[in-house]
């Protein structure tokens, strides 16, 4: 699995109504120009997952020019970090609900995307170094208040459309 994904193209697609992620991304990938609509958990994630050891620590991988819609809509993890909570997510597995100081996921793009009533935040940047995130636009961020999403992220109105912890050297445009 040390190349997984490696130079993986996915491009104009139409994702829709799954009950899990929409896209796992890991290596040298470009994620662009696909529509995601009522995905169970994450439209996009980019993840180093410590159990099943899914592939290479996350690298330069690009997510431009998306459209995702209602995304996160299963019956939310009672872990604090699940991958679900955002539309588009970069994390290290969580252990326990805590997150890692770690830092494994490096050099990760996420540019243009329109990202429409997700469940929770719109981007959720976790253990992430050296990213860029810019021009995307998130409307209606938190759109199943109901759920008690926010308070399971320890958030208090207004809810977020961007979240960041255990990052370093995050570039916002």
């Amino acid at each position: 699995a040390g190349n997984c994904g490696l130079g993986a193209v996915v491009r104009s697609n139409y994702f829709h109504d799954n009950l899990t992620r929409g896209i796992l991304a890991h290596a040298e990938c470009l994620i662009e120009g696909n529509r995601m609509e009522r995905i169970g958990s994450a439209a996009v994630v980019v993840f180093a997952g410590l159990y099943w050891l899914e592939g290479p620590l996350p690298h330069d991988v690009i997510i431009r020019g998306n459209t995702i819609l209602e995304s996160g809509q299963q019956k939310q993890s009672h872990n604090k970090f699940a991958e679900q909570f955002g539309a588009i997510t970069l994390l290290l597995e969580p252990d326990g609900g805590a997150v890692s100081p770690a830092r494994p996921i490096s050099n990760i793009v996420i540019t243009g995307n329109r990202i429409i009533r997700p469940s929770a935040v719109g981007i959720l940047c976790l253990n992430a170094c050296g990213c860029e995130i810019s021009g995307n636009a998130i409307e209606a961020p938190f759109s199943r208040k109901s759920d008690g999403l926010g308070s399971k992220l320890g958030l208090v109105d207004p809810y977020y459309a961007l979240y960041f912890e255990s990052c370093a050297g995050i570039r916002l445009r």
